[in-house]
C-alpha cells in the first residue's frame, strides 16, 4: 500500500524510465506507469502507439497459431507412427482406431500406403 501511495502522490514526475526500483518491482505499478505515460500522448503520438500494439497483438496471435498447429501436427504424427507399427503387428482397424483416435479412413489409407 505504501508504494502505491508513494506512486500515485508522484505519478507525474515518474515515468517508465524513472521509476525507482522499489516501485519498479512491483508489476501493477510498472504497467500503471507506462499507461499513464500512454495518456499524454498527442494524437499522432497515441496513433502510433496504438499500432505498435495492434502489431504486437497481431503477432503473439499468429506465433500462438502456429504453436498450435505444430502441436497438434506432431500430435497426429505421433498417432500415425503408432498406427502403422500397429499395423506391422497385424491389428484391426477397430483396435487401431481406439488406440489412436484415428478414423477407420485413416487407418485403411496407412495400409494402402504400406
Amino acid at each position: 500500500m505504501d508504494r502505491w501511495a508513494t506512486f500515485l502522490n508522484n505519478a507525474d514526475i515518474y515515468s517508465k524510465n524513472t521509476l525507482p526500483k522499489e516501485l519498479a518491482e512491483i508489476g501493477s505499478i510498472k504497467k500503471a506507469s507506462e499507461k499513464l505515460e500512454v495518456m499524454h500522448l498527442n494524437e499522432k503520438e497515441r496513433e502510433y502507439y496504438d499500432a505498435q500494439q495492434k502489431r504486437y497483438l497481431d503477432e503473439t496471435s499468429r506465433i500462438q497459431e502456429a504453436v498450435e498447429e505444430a502441436v497438434e501436427q506432431a500430435e497426429l504424427n505421433k498417432q500415425l507412427e503408432i498406427a502403422k507399427n500397429a499395423i506391422t503387428e497385424g491389428f484391426d482397424n477397430q483396435i487401431i482406431a481406439k488406440l489412436t483416435n484415428l478414423t477407420i479412413a485413416q487407418i485403411e489409407q496407412l495400409r494402402y500406403e504400406k
